[in-house]
């Protein structure tokens, strides 16, 4: 076959993100010789290829095997974690986290600032702003890359925007990306946390060949974000699931901070739990804060529920019961409709006495028979900083896939020169 320079970079594009793939997914460091065995690629080409990784700063080699074998030792490679890094962004309460990941999913040098609830457009960016200039000029100093920014965000996303945020309500009707491209050269990508979340738990979490995955991120409201086959689950225009303003209650007085009535949101979260705490003298003093934004003492409230009067236990068990049904039943529905393998949550509730195991109870009563035990519910295996990790995981996945990306590595004519007879072997 003949191949011409636009087929011959596609096919060693694939082949490239086909090794580091594999580098990637080893437990161990990988000799050019195994990667050959698991690519089907010749050993040529392996070098090749390598050579190039090496180069663009994503490979380095880490010493020789210790395995007994005639001839030389072959020498093993591994996923250099200190040159090329993403940063991630999430927004969050009343803080914005800002952090850099390294090849590896893990985030370095992280810090915060806080954010006002009135906070105008200027002032959150220019404290965004700030955050990131400071970790690129770290990074430049010593000679580190940037591919790109991830954000994160407590919203649904439509157009690169956040359509309502009771923190950053400034930002909202904003295209984020097109509003960080006008200060930053970089790749630059935006989502909704829960999908960040979901992301994080599918690539690093202790599930990560499951089919499909359900994030399920329960606070003052309820996130959730899915992963099929590898793949974020989002809707036209990349509009993220909405499972929290599922209506669930249909004669509802309650309006939800979207402006509907019934909502999960308003049954089976945190602002449930506290619309619930208030409507008792015994309990009222367990959440601060506005409607808008109630602030739940959990560490007060574990207490009572285990150490207090017959009577507040038993409004608290009630309160408890009632919002784990709502958000049991809900989930249930979930199962029945998209069958996934896992389903993970987070959040204060499910760290109280019992909550967990009696949303369980409630969630396997609600759902199909036929779909029972088929679903593993669990907490998350990445932790508090899942939406931080997710937020950059989108644009690793674009590095994963074509490594050259990161230096324009074919505006010359060295990769040409480079094996082309084997190259046209294995196409």
């Amino acid at each position: 076959m003949n191949l011409d320079k636009t087929n011959f970079n596609n096919v060693r594009t694939s082949n490239i993100s086909l090794v580091m793939k594999h580098v990637l997914m080893s437990d161990a460091p990988i000799s050019r010789a195994d990667i050959s065995k698991k690519t089907g690629l010749t050993r040529a080409t392996i070098s090749s290829l390598v050579a190039d990784l090496i180069d663009l700063k994503f490979l380095e080699e880490v010493g020789e095997s210790s395995t007994k074998s005639v001839g030389k030792k072959a020498v093993l490679l591994r996923v250099r974690i200190d040159t090329v890094f993403t940063i991630s962004v999430e927004f969050y309460s009343s803080k914005i986290y800002v952090a850099k990941e390294n090849l590896l999913g893990m985030p370095e040098s992280k810090h915060y600032a806080k954010v006002s609830p009135d906070a105008t457009e200027e002032e959150i960016c220019s404290k965004l702003f700030s955050m990131i200039d400071d970790l690129m000029a770290e990074m430049s100093a010593v000679g580190q890359i940037c591919y790109g920014i991830g954000l994160a965000a407590p919203s649904p996303i439509k157009g690169n925007a956040m359509q309502y945020s009771i923190h950053f309500a400034a930002l909202c009707g904003i295209d984020l990306i097109t509003r960080l491209q006008a200060r930053y050269s970089c790749r630059i990508s935006v989502l909704n946390n829960a999908d960040a979340a979901a992301l994080a738990e599918s690539r690093y979490g202790k599930h990560v060949n499951c089919d499909c995955l359900v994030y399920l991120w329960v606070e003052q409201g309820v996130g959730c974000g899915v992963v099929k086959n590898s793949e974020l689950v989002v809707g036209r225009n990349h509009v993220s699931t909405e499972f929290g303003h599922s209506t669930v209650k249909l004669d509802s007085e309650v309006t939800c901070f979207c402006g509907k009535k019934g909502c999960l949101c308003s049954y089976g979260s945190d602002r449930a739990l506290a619309r619930l705490l208030r409507e008792s003298s015994l309990t009222q003093d367990l959440v601060a804060g506005s409607r808008d934004v109630p602030m739940i003492n959990y560490i007060e409230l574990e207490h009572q529920y285990t150490h207090s009067f017959r009577e507040v236990q038993g409004t608290l068990a009630a309160y408890l019961d009632e919002v784990a049904h709502y958000f049991g039943a809900s989930t249930a529905n979930l199962i029945n409709i998209i069958v996934p393998d896992i389903i993970v949550v987070q959040g204060e509730l499910f760290h109280l006495p019992r909550f967990f195991d009696t949303f369980k109870r409630y969630c396997e009563h609600y759902t199909h028979p036929i779909y029972n035990g088929s679903c593993i519910i669990t907490d998350s295996s990445v932790g508090k900083d899942a939406v931080l990790i997710g937020a950059s995981v989108q644009l690793l996945d674009e590095l994963y896939s074509n490594p050259y990306c990161i230096s324009g590595f074919y505006t010359s004519e060295r990769a040409l020169l480079l094996e082309m007879a084997a190259i046209t072997s294995e196409v």
